[in-house]
């Protein structure tokens, strides 16, 4: 049995919580059970524990929340959340139960009072707050294709960054081991917990959009590494254009649904160069037909990421990255309706 639902009606409310805290009757009241008895029932008192932590976490942040400025309001509830879905380390199932337990929290605490939050406002929490619930941080998708030549140019950043237990179950003519160094970068700074990167179980032939679509669709951002084989089309399938592609289908079909979010939704995509961006980008004449926006929308210079050789500004650049995907998420948490 699940006592937090009630949990949160208690602390909810400061006179009811301080209550908590001596006065027992206050939980014959809610429960139609004695403290002896609520206290003897499994998940009770760790429940109780699990509740009134978030809470307090609330109530010890309330400078930040506490504004006459519904939409600022909104803004700091919302990046809360999104610091657990990010980057707290707990099983996914407690993920979600904290970015729920704490939306409840903050819709009973701050909606109702002062300047209330609009029908409009609520579905935009509701709405955010299950993407930061169920989505994955990032979708990083790369291509095995021309590994050994990747990996030869950035064999001092696969050295340095690259997870050596991975190293050892990777071979370096068919895998790309730069995508193993950016994905245990974002370990160590605690971003890999909802992502995804690993399509080696998918072979040619397999329907991409049984295998992947959930994790392409539910993703704050969607990072692209590009090189010179990227837009390779010797395979049967070209993985980077095939994911790309099913991404701005999911994309598209989302905005048909909730145009309010158009804007934002859009800007998800992150192209990352493994290379100079003249050696990258081919001429349109080279390419298929249907790869040429795909092309010009990687080498828009206002938005792709190049990765550089250079051990130290590998790690900077790293920082620029997960600043850019963190900042695709405030965009959606900052498109508050009026």
């Amino acid at each position: 049995m699940s006592y937090i639902p009630q949990f949160i009606k208690l602390y909810a409310d400061d006179t009811t919580a301080a209550r908590l805290k001596t006065d027992p009757t206050v939980f014959t009241e809610a429960f139609d059970e004695t403290l002896e008895v609520l206290m003897k029932q499994p998940n009770f008192s760790s429940q109780q524990e699990f509740v009134g932590s978030l809470r307090q976490e609330i109530t010890n942040d309330n400078a930040i929340y506490d504004t006459p400025d519904t939409a600022q309001q909104i803004i700091e509830c919302l990046k809360r959340l999104m610091r657990v879905a990010v980057y707290d380390d707990s099983p996914p199932g407690m993920v979600m139960l904290k970015i729920r337990t704490l939306r409840r929290l903050f819709m009973r605490i701050y909606s109702r009072t002062g300047t209330k939050w609009t029908k409009a406002q609520m579905r935009h929490v509701w709405f955010v707050s299950e993407r930061l619930a169920g989505w994955k941080t990032y979708f990083l998708s790369y291509t095995n294709s021309g590994a050994t030549i990747v990996n030869d140019e950035y064999k001092s950043i696969i050295r340095v960054w690259a997870d050596p237990k991975v190293r050892k179950s990777r071979n370096p003519d068919e895998d790309n081991i730069l995508v193993d160094a950016m994905v245990n970068w974002f370990a160590r700074n605690k971003m890999s917990q909802r992502s995804f990167y690993d399509k080696k179980k998918i072979e040619a032939g397999d329907y991409l959009e049984d295998e992947i679509a959930p994790a392409i669709k539910n993703t704050l951002a969607f990072v692209q590494l590009v090189q010179l084989d990227t837009f390779s089309t010797a395979g049967k399938i070209n993985w980077s254009y095939a994911e790309y592609d099913l991404f701005n289908r999911c994309t598209e079909r989302m905005i048909a649904a909730r145009q309010h979010y158009k804007p934002v939704l859009e800007t998800r995509f992150i192209p990352v160069l493994a290379g100079e961006p003249e050696k990258l980008e081919l001429d349109d004449y080279k390419l298929p037909q249907q790869f040429r926006p795909w092309k010009k929308r990687i080498f828009d210079k206002t938005h792709y990421v190049y990765l550089p050789r250079d051990k130290q500004k590998f790690d900077d650049v790293m920082k620029t990255l997960e600043t850019a995907i963190i900042r695709r998420a405030c965009r959606i948490i900052e498109n508050v309706p009026a």
